[in-house]
C-alpha cells in the first residue's frame, strides 16, 4: 500500500514538473528533479520485487543503480539538449 501511495505522489510530482517544463522551459534543476524522480520510480520497482522475493538485496541494487544513474546523467550534454528544447518550444 505504501509503495502504491509513493507512486501516486511521484506521478503527481512528475506531472507538475512537466507542466513547469511546458510553461517555462527546461533548466538544469528541472532536469535533475525529473531524473531523480525516475530513480525513485526505479527504487519503488525494486521494493516491489523485494516484497515478493525476500532475497533481493535492495540496498545493494539501489546503490549500484544510483552510481550508474549518476554516470548516465553526467554522460549527457544537458546544456545542448536544454537549449535545443527551449528554442523549439
Amino acid at each position: 500500500m505504501l509503495l502504491a501511495a509513493s507512486l501516486i505522489v511521484l506521478a503527481s510530482a512528475c506531472w507538475r514538473m512537466l507542466l513547469y517544463v511546458g510553461a517555462y522551459g527546461l533548466t538544469i534543476r528541472r532536469v535533475m528533479s525529473l531524473w531523480l524522480m525516475a530513480y525513485f520510480v526505479f527504487l519503488t520497482g525494486v521494493g516491489v520485487v523485494r516484497i515478493y522475493r525476500e532475497r533481493t538485496p535492495f540496498l545493494r541494487v539501489g546503490a549500484f543503480a544510483l552510481v550508474y544513474w549518476y554516470a548516465a546523467f553526467l554522460s549527457v550534454n544537458w546544456n545542448t539538449l536544454m537549449c535545443a528544447y527551449n528554442a523549439a518550444h
